[in-house]
């Protein structure tokens, strides 16, 4: 079914205002926290924005990063107001390291979108229930003694408000609820590395040589 609403019209340059807002001293702070010492930001901006009814699939960064350093925090920003009706970020808690996710992360997290590894839109799937059964073990309570099924790696995602930041790793994989809201849903995203990374980024997507 065709949107009825027109797209956002967006110029290809950030405003200053939203540059601020998704890299400026708060994302910073927050950034040099999680890698204790000084950060370098990516000059690459991902602005992300969904109308009313889109589905999105589960993807992670590592599809266009992984000519680069593994080492890449990626901070997300949502620019309004986000409940969950209208379709905020939703993470699989733990893909990025829980044993269960392994194979995954070597498989489709070491593939490069642009060698033909991975078809249509690079996600690894649209499908949650997929995804579900994965990370489940089956472990002992310690209260009843009696042995219950524990998710280590549940899919989640919550409410959230302008200005909040979400910091994830680029073998965390990645989703949007659908928005169902009757407003266009827009947030944006950064790369971070590490001053003095050895490797340095992805030069085709991560680096100031970058179209």
């Amino acid at each position: 079914k065709e949107n009825p609403l027109p797209a956002p019209s967006v110029g290809f340059e950030l405003t200053e205002p939203i540059k601020q807002a998704l890299c400026g001293t708060s994302v910073m702070t927050v950034v040099r926290q999680v890698f204790g010492g000084g950060t370098r930001l990516l000059p690459q901006y991902e602005l992300e924005m969904s109308p009313p009814g889109e589905a999105h699939g589960f993807s992670s960064p590592s599809i266009v990063t992984g000519r680069g350093s593994k080492l890449l925090l990626c901070a997300w920003v949502p620019l309004s107001d986000m409940p969950l009706s209208s379709g905020p970020l939703a993470m699989v808690q733990g893909s990025c390291s829980d044993p269960s996710y392994r194979d995954i992360r070597a498989t489709y997290g070491s593939y490069d979108i642009e060698a033909g590894d991975v078809a249509g839109d690079g996600c690894l799937t649209h499908h949650a229930e997929q995804l579900l059964p994965i990370g489940r073990t089956m472990e002992r309570d310690e209260f009843s003694g009696q042995k219950v099924e524990v998710n280590n790696t549940p899919i989640a995602s919550t409410a959230f408000e302008a200005g909040d930041i979400v910091l994830s790793t680029v073998y965390t994989l990645r989703s949007f609820l659908t928005n169902c809201n009757d407003t266009w849903r827009i947030s944006g995203g950064t790369l971070w590395m590490m001053e003095g990374d050895d490797i340095g980024p992805d030069p085709r997507y991560a680096s100031e040589e970058a179209p």
